[in-house]
């Protein structure tokens, strides 16, 4: 049997399965970048790779309609030499299994109360799940029904023509002029913490201190979302905000939800950022170790022994690293452990792949997951197809992994301490080739208009 369940606003129905269905309950359902996501405590879940496998494609074209018969799965082989073959899906539904039913957690013994700077604000901060019935302006988030204005990049976003830029934060100083326009608005809201958020956030309920301090704002939020950017002092700010979030959540402990966590996050942070855009000097403290660790990366790169290869018609920089420099460790990290800012600032492209004398891991970049106004990147690529490949080439016990398309800063690379048995050079041989052939998996520019 087939069920239709509505996207969040009830305009669009998602056609799936009756077993798909039964598992969906307390998630909301949204088109991001030409994809059906389930979203949950800001978890997003790729429902057709989810349903028919990795490299999941609709037969018809149409993304809302995720029946079975409809779906079928890209096949990269590392044999036949660069060529994708499309498949039936399977049936496993042990991938759905990820799609818990939702735990019932307790209720915060008071109602969350707004998050104001002083009391003269005209707005106030409330997280996303308490603003769904109270007017709001939507900040580095998607809308809800109650939402009046949305400033934002994220994919499907809402944002006025007129306020559109590559961050959120840049999207509210331009509309901040305007801000008369929406009397009657009392609180903005967002489904998340984040630099660009908070920054976004502050704009809002400090406008007057925000637009005297408004390109230092951006250059903290771009370190945030994208970690790139060359002004030391957003950098050291950046770092400093990132200790005292950490700080905040120990302190904070165990709480009873996410809006919850998210509001005592923005209770701290707001009137930190506040006091950090006029200290003179910040504390060294907050910001020390990682400095520390970024410019050790900077020394790294500078190294004659690293190289830099870049192909832009492909979107792939490849980064080769000498192994004295990058250890091995069990528990793969991200970028090896080093600081993504260094990497970022040497290439424009959004696909980066770490190649040591015997390891390779793949990041794609925010920019790719966002609506950019400007310098869009070529479209994001499902990785999941070549991680399948990798997998079925392997005859040790390396496990690869890919996050998903889906997911804002996805990685590919070994999931375990075992290395790959596969050459780097084979990998990052069939890695180029699977880009150059690889259909656009996420399109955060696109509008899929229901069919």
């Amino acid at each position: 049997m087939i069920n239709s369940l509505p996207l969040h606003n009830g305009d669009c129905f998602v056609q799936v399965n009756d077993d798909v269905a039964a598992k969906l309950g307390g998630f909301e359902l949204r088109l991001l970048a030409s994809r059906v996501v389930a979203i949950r405590d800001n978890q997003f879940f790729d429902l057709q790779n989810l349903i028919a496998g990795g490299g999941a494609i609709t037969r018809n074209g149409n993304p809302y309609d995720l029946r079975r018969q409809n779906l079928a799965v890209l096949y990269y082989d590392l044999s036949r030499h660069g060529e994708l073959e499309l498949r039936e899906s399977d049936a496993d539904g042990a991938r759905l299994t990820v799609l818990t039913p939702k735990v019932a957690v307790a209720a915060s013994s008071s109602p969350i109360q707004a998050v104001r700077l002083s009391p003269s604000d005209r707005l106030s901060f409330l997280p996303f799940e308490e603003t769904r019935n109270v007017p709001n302006i939507a900040a580095d988030a998607i809308h809800n029904t109650a939402t009046q204005l949305t400033l934002s990049h994220w994919p499907a976003n809402r944002t006025p023509a007129r306020y559109k830029a590559n961050l959120s934060t840049e999207s509210v100083l331009r509309f901040v002029p305007d801000m008369s326009e929406y009397p009657d608005v009392q609180h903005v809201t967002t489904d998340h913490f984040d630099l660009d958020g908070l920054a976004s956030v502050y704009a809002l309920i400090a406008p007057e201190h925000a637009q005297s301090h408004g390109q230092l704002l951006v250059d903290v939020a771009r370190f945030g979302d994208f970690s790139c950017g060359h002004s030391t002092k957003a950098r050291r700010l950046a770092f400093a905000l990132n200790t005292i979030t950490e700080q905040a959540l120990h302190a904070a402990g165990t709480v009873p939800n996410e809006s919850v966590r998210i509001t005592a996050l923005f209770r701290t942070l707001l009137p930190a950022l506040r006091d950090l855009l006029d200290a003179s000097v910040i504390r060294d403290a907050l910001w020390r170790d990682a400095e520390r660790h970024h410019m050790e990366t900077e020394a790294l790169l500078d190294s004659p022994n690293v190289t830099v290869n870049q192909y832009p018609e492909i979107d792939l920089a490849v980064f080769r690293l000498p192994t004295s420099h990058v250890p091995y460790v069990r528990v793969p990290q991200r970028y090896f452990g080093l600081s993504p800012i260094s990497f970022h600032n040497r290439t424009p492209l959004s696909t980066i792949a770490l190649v040591t004398q015997d390891d390779v891991v793949v990041h794609q970049r925010y920019e790719g997951w966002v609506e950019l106004h400007s310098a869009a990147p070529r479209p994001r690529r499902d990785l999941s197809i070549l991680a399948r490949a990798l997998q079925l080439a392997e005859t040790e016990d390396c496990r690869w992994h890919y996050d998903g398309v889906q997911h804002i800063m996805p990685r590919l690379g070994r999931d375990g301490a075992p290395l790959s048995s596969l050459s780097v050079e084979m990998i990052v041989c069939e890695l180029k080739r699977f880009l150059a052939i690889a259909p656009a998996a996420w399109s955060p520019s696109v509008y899929a208009a229901p069919k």
